[in-house]
């Protein structure tokens, strides 16, 4: 059976403009580069961050944009309640003890990035691939998921703070 020639039309049309897309694409990534390599200071931390296995161009993108250069938020921490990655607690006076939630107010584009490089780090980090196996045995995997994209924010911070670039030193001993 033979297509139709208005299906035909249709899929030369779109593949045309994925094709327009990814060129445009790929131009506004060389922008951006340009742009990253005009200021010192943030080439310094985009390496630094990109150095951290699970953390992509997009997340140190965002991270450095979000934190104008890590000088808006004074601490690790601070910055994953804005991302919406530190649970709080739910209580009302002595009656009310509900369980610890991360906020709804939180940055979500942020926080659907930060997921991604979790589950990348899960897969690709040896000691977060151990921190997370041996917390499944105890939680759900999504608490497992948010601890383990605090953890990146908290390397990410240190590293830049300290000026050095990730150095995986992990070794099984077992």
């Amino acid at each position: 059976m033979y297509p139709a020639k208005s299906d035909d039309m249709l899929t030369r049309m779109m593949a045309k403009k994925i094709k327009e897309n990814d060129q445009l694409v790929r131009k506004l990534e060389a922008q951006l580069e340009i742009m990253i390599e005009a200021d010192p200071a943030i080439l310094m931390n985009y390496r630094i961050i990109r150095s951290i296995k699970g953390i992509g161009n997009i997340n140190a993108l965002m991270t450095i944009a979000y934190t104008e250069n890590f000088t808006c938020f004074k601490s690790a921490r601070s910055y994953a309640v804005y991302a919406g990655v530190v649970p709080f607690d739910y209580s009302s006076g002595t009656s009310i003890r509900g369980r610890r939630k991360v906020s709804n107010l939180a940055n979500k584009e942020l926080k659907q990035e930060l997921n991604q490089a979790a589950r990348v780090a899960i897969k690709w980090n040896a000691d977060l691939k151990m921190y997370a196996e041996r917390k499944l045995q105890e939680k759900p995997y999504k608490v497992v998921l948010n601890n383990v994209k605090f953890k990146l924010i908290l390397r990410m911070f240190a590293l830049v703070n300290r000026g050095e670039l990730y150095v995986d030193k992990y070794q099984n001993v077992a």
